[in-house]
């Protein structure tokens, strides 16, 4: 019977022991100062006895940094332990580049001498975190009236985050290059320039291209990374750029081109000089008939084609040597090209009439026959009648017989054979372009024809055809050998 009653009298004893020993308790737990920012930190302490050292669970959004006084960072959002500076107590600074106030958690969980965890008894501060006041220190550009095409740099200086970006605030006529020779280079505007963050100190040197022909103003923000790829526009930094308007280039002209000679001996050398204004560069083409061969220090020249295979200097000259091969004396056309932001403008060019394989001058005119000459071509004399004109001093060299009607609009080789033709006599085509278009100044080179030869006028009943080439005029043109 003793032995019964003694056994619960012990285990009585000692329940209490085994039960409660070891619960700890937060005796106290504070925050000071209760808030805190990016200059102002806090001091956390806290007392807990019957237990060891408590765990935290600290609850922040990204972009919210927090770092002990060495300078280790306490991370967010997992089960942690705060290593005291002194006991129980541990100084922290913030660094919140969210752009607004943060209210941080910070939960408090004891644990018993064992290492268990109490979570009902833990406890929890509120301490609200300001953001980075200023995270861009500086922000500049090299410019701020760059003219159209110009390039300018931007340079930024920030603190604490971990990049930046660009944002642009454009009109349509803006583009933004980053490759000035590439116009498929462009940033976009009214958002994130750049797909990856840029470092948080650097330059970034951009093309910039307003289109229209007013200054146009064009925003830009350097904006604080809060996490990669993601912004405080908050607290970034805006410029104000005012891009001149685009500059208007008036349209190439040749200003002067001019042969050593037209009447050219067969191995004869010309030297051709031209000057072209608000053009690039230059290049020569030369129509000629079979039989005619041109060469230079380098070699062969093409005919019907460009004459160089990169553009000349804008103002220059070069020689050309004329050779008729077996051949009477051929018609040659000179075309100076002027050559403008890639390419060449025919409309702007102007020409020169020459003779390859001729005399240097041309035999002299016969006599006129006494009592003038009509309008048609045919002599009068002093009796009255008429009869046929002799042969005129300019020989009419066709290129190809005129076989089909042309008109204002035309174009094609027969074209090309009328102008050559007509610019044979510059009183009829004084301005003598070879274009193989047929323009108004063509139409009004065939209209002095018809006058001439009684075809058709201005001043005829019916005017139908005057200024286009029909039967009439392929016939008349066709028959010629003077004018």
């Amino acid at each position: 019977m003793k032995r019964f009653f003694f056994a619960p009298f012990v285990f009585a004893a000692l329940l209490p022991l085994t039960a409660f020993a070891d619960v700890p308790a937060i005796v106290s737990y504070v925050a000071d100062p209760p808030s805190a920012s990016y200059a102002i930190g806090t001091d956390l302490s806290w007392n807990v006895v019957n237990g060891l050292a408590p765990d935290f669970y600290i609850t922040c959004p990204a972009g919210v940094t927090i770092k002990k006084d060495s300078g280790t960072i306490i991370p967010c959002n997992t089960l942690t332990t705060v290593s005291p500076l002194a006991k129980d107590i541990a100084a922290l600074s913030f660094v919140n580049l969210t752009g607004s106030t943060q209210t941080l958690g910070f939960r408090l969980i004891p644990k018993g001498s064992d290492g268990t965890e109490y979570p009902d008894l833990a406890q929890t501060l509120d301490i609200p975190v300001g953001p980075v006041p200023q995270p861009i220190r500086y922000f500049s550009s090299s410019s701020s009236t760059p003219a159209s095409g110009a390039l300018v740099t931007f340079t930024w200086a920030g603190a604490e985050t971990s990049g930046v970006n660009l944002r642009f605030d454009c009109e349509a006529d803006i583009s933004i290059l980053t490759d000035a020779s590439n116009p498929y280079s462009a940033v976009p505007c009214d958002q994130a320039a750049f797909p990856t963050d840029l470092p948080q100190s650097g330059s970034q040197a951009l093309t910039i291209v307003n289109k229209s022909l007013f200054t146009e103003p064009v925003g830009v923000k350097v904006m604080p990374a809060i996490t990669p790829s993601v912004y405080d526009s908050t607290h970034g930094v805006y410029l104000t750029l005012y891009v001149q308007g685009a500059t208007v280039t008036p349209p190439p002209a040749v200003s002067s081109f001019t042969a050593s000679d037209t009447s050219i001996p067969s191995g004869t050398p010309v030297t051709f000089s031209w000057a072209a204004e608000y053009a690039d560069g230059a290049n020569l083409q030369f129509t000629c008939a079979d039989g005619i061969v041109m060469t230079n220090q380098n070699g062969s020249v093409p005919c019907n084609t460009l004459a160089f295979g990169a553009p000349l200097a804008a103002t220059g000259s070069t020689t050309i040597t004329f050779t008729a091969v077996g051949v009477p004396p051929r018609p040659v056309t000179a075309f100076l090209l002027p050559y403008v932001k890639g390419a060449y403008d025919a409309t702007k060019g102007k020409s020169i009439q020459l003779t390859a394989g001729a005399a240097h001058s041309a035999a002299p005119a016969p006599p006129p026959v006494s009592g003038g000459t009509n309008s048609s071509g045919a002599s009068q004399t002093s009796g009255g009648g008429s009869t046929t004109a002799p042969p005129g001093s300019i020989k009419a060299v066709l290129a190809a017989p005129i076989t089909l009607a042309m008109q204002k609009g035309s174009t094609g080789a027969q074209v090309t054979a009328l102008q050559q033709f007509l610019a044979e006599d510059p009183s009829l085509y004084p301005e003598g372009i070879v274009s193989g278009y047929f323009g108004s100044l063509t139409e009004s080179a065939v209209q002095r024809f018809q006058a001439r030869y009684g075809i058709i006028s201005s001043g005829t009943a019916a005017t139908t055809g005057y200024g286009a080439v029909g039967p009439k005029t392929r016939s008349k043109i066709n028959s010629l050998q003077y004018f």
